[in-house]
């Protein structure tokens, strides 16, 4: 579980969207299978239409060295390490539409258990960038999806 908004926006509105994302600190990472490793990035040069899917990444949450990739069987790269350890409790999920009725999202997980059991609640910094990040996202989404 986790919070999430679900909406419709267009490329044009994610783009929006990212800038503020970036101007509250985060770095921004394609978290689609790619052909190349997908590095954070301090701008809006990686936000393309062919990438519907991203992280918002909190970098002083995860050291930005130990971020991961690993190769599908197609050859592409992707995110290793992003549900059940601690990087995925250093990032917020966000996309965009790629149709009128496609629906996107912005997501956060609640948190993880270790493996001996041990419950990691997702940090305050990250709730607090993602309640900003929605509450953004409701006024740039062309419909919000309840």
């Amino acid at each position: 579980m986790g919070k999430q908004l679900n909406y419709i926006m267009d490329y044009e509105s994610f783009l929006q969207l990212s800038q503020y994302a970036l101007e509250l600190g985060c770095l921004i990472i394609c978290h689609t299978h790619t052909e190349t490793p997908s590095l954070p990035c301090r701008d809006l040069s990686v936000v393309v239409p062919e990438c519907d899917r991203y992280c918002f990444y909190l970098p002083e949450l995860y050291p930005i060295d130990r971020i991961s990739h690993e190769k599908d069987c197609h050859g592409k790269y992707y995110l290793s390490d992003t549900f059940g350890k601690p990087f995925a409790l250093s990032f917020i999920e966000a996309g965009f539409s790629r149709t009128e009725t496609d629906q996107a999202r912005v997501y956060i997980p609640t948190g993880y258990y270790e493996q001996d059991g041990t419950w990691m609640a997702r940090p305050e910094l990250l709730t607090k960038t993602y309640d900003k990040i929605a509450r953004k996202a409701r006024t740039l989404a062309k419909s919000i999806i309840r």
